[in-house]
């Protein structure tokens, strides 16, 4: 293959709902040569001019944009009817990358680094919503902020990226009136309902993006897309210092305000918000910029082994891609052959590690099938075929065995005491009285009724029928002695063992209650108090039980006693109902044995 074009593609690594990604390199004269990323959209979609405009789109909106906080589009290219975007190499991580591995490593991003890497972003924003051409405002809105398309490289660079949707004036391809785009769970209100948007929705989406850096949970989680699109349209998420009692008031109000339902409420520029941040990172923590993110992401680095972009191992190793990538008719594209060094290895290929979603950062998030693998060789056949045969065996072995040992189970059983009786004439035996149990010491009920346990699931009562009768929320409203029952013992105080005097406690504490998943109708006895998540106030030493119903889940209880600490918190898992079982193991060996 002649190898003169300009671009050399070193391996894929990411596939797309839109485009395939490849690392590659930029060579010019004089040994020119410089590593870039190569976005090319899909065979299947060049039938769409949708979706071949939205590709030149980009190009025409992010080549605009010179920036040293946007990952810049170098060059866009054609060659046997296919597209192609060329894009600087942000050699690191994406910042939902990040936000995962941190948590993974119990390592999670210092307050005062999250401020700066959203402050980096606010500049990228400010930078793009004031853009103009012949002094007419162009109107640039991203309208997918989000963790998965902040970059951020090895070096502590952050950069926005990935303004294929961003919405601009004189582009080939305008949003219809009440067409969603961007990721649901970092949309704003007014994006979600799909009117109109403008700088401030990008505002509210970072916002976001902050709340999860401040929380390490989405705000609008919920168990269905069409649930968690609800929310966002109103609104409605729990604020983030009840969930993290930790955060500071700062880092929680500029969230909050970030995060307004009616834009006029928000931050009305991307300066104003950086402005803000910037006074609280000086007067509220610690100094944190570039050189502390980089030191931070060496030691995450350390702890998981994490590798940036260009030393990952290509996406399909065992693929050969040298047909799909020759596209060398206008010399603008070829594949380099020397580049091929990952090995193809025996067996299914292994899941890539998840370093390479930072690029796939520049892609939509739906994902295409992948193309179907290639037939067994052979020899992996005859490797599987014995694999077969060693565990028939192994299991025909196991099923021997337990029924050569069945017929000893009564000898093992009989009590060693019992004189053989004579068969012909049985006496009758009356049956022994149960034994009486030993009375439990004083306090043993309460113990065993200890915080945290999760009691037999009630017989389930219909959501419909309960929410009927719930009563109104008040958050000021106490709930004591009528609705649950004093334990057997005073708590203990944590050193000496001592009671804790009932004079200290308050009279009552507030208690974030939630179910996982959320939306579970909650009860105490026979009052009702509405969906999970909510808030109740309890008086302290007194043991409560609540009960969860949610259809399509089993119903389930939870007993717990309050302290006297503030803003504490009670969750439930629920189970699905009709999970399937597991065979039993003596029904499956007789299934392979055909018994």
């Amino acid at each position: 293959m002649p190898g003169g074009g300009r671009y050399h593609i070193s391996r894929k690594i990411a596939d797309g709902g839109m485009a395939e990604i490849f690392l590659g390199r930029q060579r010019g004269v004089e040994g020119f040569e410089r590593p870039v990323v190569l976005k090319r959209i899909l065979a299947s979609l060049l039938a769409d001019p949708q979706f071949r405009n939205q590709m030149i789109d980009e190009a025409h909106v992010a080549m605009s944009l010179n920036h040293s906080n946007i990952v810049q589009v170098l060059d866009l290219g054609h060659a046997r009817g296919r597209y192609f975007l060329v894009l600087e190499l942000v050699d690191g991580w994406d910042l939902n990358q990040l936000v995962n591995r941190a948590r993974a490593c119990s390592f999670p991003l210092p307050p005062e680094l999250s401020l700066y890497v959203v402050a980096e972003v606010c500049r990228a924003l400010g930078y793009a919503h004031a853009k103009t051409r012949d002094g007419q405002p162009l109107g640039i809105v991203h309208r997918d902020v989000s963790p998965h398309n902040v970059l951020v490289s090895e070096q502590g660079e952050v950069k926005l990226t990935d303004f294929g949707i961003a919405k601009a004036m004189g582009r080939r391809e305008h949003t219809g009136h009440g067409v969603i785009k961007g990721k649901l769970a970092f949309m704003s209100p007014e994006q979600a309902s799909g009117t109109a948007v403008d700088a401030r929705s990008d505002l509210f989406s970072l916002g976001t993006v902050l709340y999860v850096l401040g929380t390490g949970r989405r705000p609008f989680d919920a168990p269905t897309d069409l649930e968690a699109l609800v929310r966002v349209r109103q609104c409605q998420f729990v604020p983030p210092a009840e969930i993290a009692s930790d955060i500071s008031p700062e880092f929680a109000r500029i969230t909050l305000r970030a995060m307004q339902a009616a834009p006029a409420d928000r931050y009305q520029s991307a300066e104003e918000m950086l402005v803000d941040i910037e006074t609280v990172q000086r007067s509220a923590f610690k100094p944190a910029g570039q050189t502390e993110l980089k030191r931070w992401l060496a030691e995450l680095q350390q702890m998981d082994g994490a590798p940036i972009i260009s030393k990952t191992a290509s996406q399909s190793p065992e693929t050969d891609d040298s047909q799909a990538l020759q596209l060398d008719d206008s010399a603008e594209l070829v594949f380099d052959d020397s580049s091929q060094v990952s090995q193809p290895r025996e067996g299914p290929a292994r899941p890539t590690q998840p370093t390479v979603a930072a690029t796939p950062a520049l892609l939509p998030t739906v994902h295409v099938p992948a193309p179907a693998p290639a037939p067994p060789t052979p020899s992996k056949s005859s490797r599987r075929l014995a694999i077969f045969f060693l565990f028939g065996g192994l299991a025909a072995l196991l099923a021997w065995l337990r029924l050569r040992n069945t017929p000893r189970r009564p000898r093992l059983t009989a009590h060693p005491a019992a004189a053989p009786r004579p068969v012909s004439a049985p006496p009758p035996s009356p049956t022994p009285p149960p034994s009486p149990q030993p009375a439990e010491p004083p306090g043993k009920s309460a113990e065993k009724a200890a915080p945290q346990e999760v009691q037999p699931p009630p017989a389930e009562d219909e959501e419909e029928t309960l929410l009927k009768h719930s009563e109104p929320a008040d958050s000021e409203q106490i709930l004591g002695e009528a609705e649950g029952e004093m334990p057997a013992t005073p708590p203990a105080a944590k050193h000496g063992g001592r009671a804790k005097p009932e004079s200290t406690l308050p009279d009552s504490v507030s208690v974030h209650i939630e179910s996982h998943p959320q939306g579970a109708v909650i009860k105490l006895k026979d009052r009702v108090f509405g969906r999970s998540p909510l808030n109740l106030r309890f008086r302290p030493g007194i043991l409560y039980e609540l009960t969860f119903v949610k259809k399509g889940y089993q119903s389930a209880s939870k007993r717990f006693t309050v302290n006297g600490r503030k803003n504490q918190k009670v969750t439930i898992a629920l189970k699905k109902k009709g999970a399937p079982k597991p065979a039993p193991k003596k029904l499956l060996l007789r299934r392979i044995l055909g018994r």
